[in-house]
């Protein structure tokens, strides 16, 4: 397929560069007050991520779906409430001050906007249509019959995979990579940043700075 290069794209992480924090830690965390998890859940939960973090394993799909095992057999519609008012009583609250006016911006200068983030689709979805943003790449839950199976459905977008999924992305929807703009925060997300033709890291640690600098990537702030 051809490159189309009359569509300018800008693509978007959400922890750390739209809000604060993680939408992941932040959604179990607020589980785990509602009653919803017990300390034990938490406490294995977190285990598994430490697990992951000092890389005594690799396999982070098996990681996630520890922590998902709270859906297994939980309604779409009873999850879907749960997660509005997730939304509404902790996402609002941590979106840092200039987010809008950041989407606004590249809205009004005609960008196609697409929100890219490791978060799962329960969540996701509801953030896209917050900052009113219609497409969006992040991790997919199974369901079946109506019900979360406690699954993910593919691969975890992370790493790698984030790289190759939007690349393939871009291919299906005839972008270029090349007219494309990123924003993202992590050093995880170093790879993307470096696909495209113009990137921002937003609200960089030390670390992230030092490396933006490095690499002639702009530096943004939405605090």
């Amino acid at each position: 397929m051809n490159q189309n290069s009359s569509y300018k794209v800008a693509v978007i992480d959400v922890d750390g560069t739209l809000i604060a924090g993680q939408i992941q830690q932040g959604i179990i965390n607020f589980l785990y007050k509602k009653g919803e998890l017990n300390l034990w859940s938490i406490i294995m939960i977190n285990f598994w991520f430490i697990f992951y973090k000092l890389r005594l394993t690799s396999d982070i799909k098996r990681v996630f779906e520890y922590g998902l095992q709270y859906l297994k057999n939980k309604p779409i519609e009873q999850v879907d409430s749960i997660v509005t008012e997730y939304i509404e009583k902790v996402i609002k609250q941590k979106i840092y001050p200039k987010s809008f006016e950041l989407i606004n911006t590249l809205r009004d200068e005609g960008y196609t906007l697409v929100i890219l983030s490791t978060a799962i689709d329960a969540v996701i979805s509801r953030i896209s249509e917050l900052f009113k943003i219609d497409n969006y790449i992040c991790t997919l839950l199974e369901t079946k019959g109506g019900l979360y199976t406690g699954k993910i459905n593919g691969k975890i977008i992370y790493g790698d995979t984030k790289t190759e999924t939007l690349s393939q992305y871009f291919k299906s929807k005839g972008y270029s990579l090349r007219e494309a703009v990123a924003y993202a925060d992590h050093e995880s997300d170093i790879p993307m940043l470096k696909m495209v033709g113009k990137a921002y890291v937003v609200n960089p640690d030390a670390y992230m700075r030092s490396v933006a600098q490095k690499e002639g990537i702009g530096i943004m702030d939405t605090k």
